[in-house]
């Protein structure tokens, strides 16, 4: 994770802050996720190190005065993944680790106008998009209409597709 994504360990104690301001001082051992635009660091998300039986429960915390740019704006890995020939859309960070460096991570639930139009400009050119949004009935009609909407507005030159993982499974 560290290699591909730039993730480190924060020791109990860490300071995270901005300038003067402090975001969070850890307590426990966290796992610092940095997430970057336009090769310009905007934020993090600190994510608990516990054993889950479900990555997609695990919370986390990100500085305050960023957390609506991040949602936004952000996709998680979108430096790594403007490289990329082909991309996935997944919903969170943890989704993005499992598929790898072509993964773009929602850092929401839906896909803002804004993101819409940064697909477009930045993969709809060259790129195809596959998205997976987990193995609930929910997740499925998500991707589905976001696969519309791509089709709709040819977002993707080369085609999006939505891919159904069965009931009660996550990209792993």
């Amino acid at each position: 994770l560290e290699g591909c994504f730039d993730v480190r360990y924060m020791p109990p104690g860490t300071v995270l802050g901005t300038g003067d301001e402090i975001d969070i001082i850890s307590e426990e051992p966290l796992i610092l996720v940095p997430i970057s635009r336009s090769q310009r660091y905007i934020g993090w998300q600190a994510l608990p190190i516990q054993e889950t039986a479900n990555c997609e429960t695990v919370s986390s915390t990100g500085p305050p005065h960023a957390v609506a740019e991040l949602q936004e704006l952000g996709f998680y890995n979108a430096d790594t993944a403007s490289y990329q020939q082909d991309i996935v859309l997944v919903r969170g960070i943890q989704d993005a680790w499992r598929v790898g460096t072509q993964a773009l991570g929602l850092l929401g639930q839906t896909v803002t106008q804004k993101q819409m139009e940064t697909l477009k400009d930045v993969w709809g050119i060259f790129a195809s998009c596959v998205v997976i949004f987990g193995g609930n009935t929910q997740a499925w009609e998500d991707a589905k209409k976001l696969v519309d909407s791509f089709k709709e507005h040819h977002t993707f030159k080369r085609g999006a597709i939505a891919v159904q993982l069965a009931d009660g499974y996550s990209v792993k």
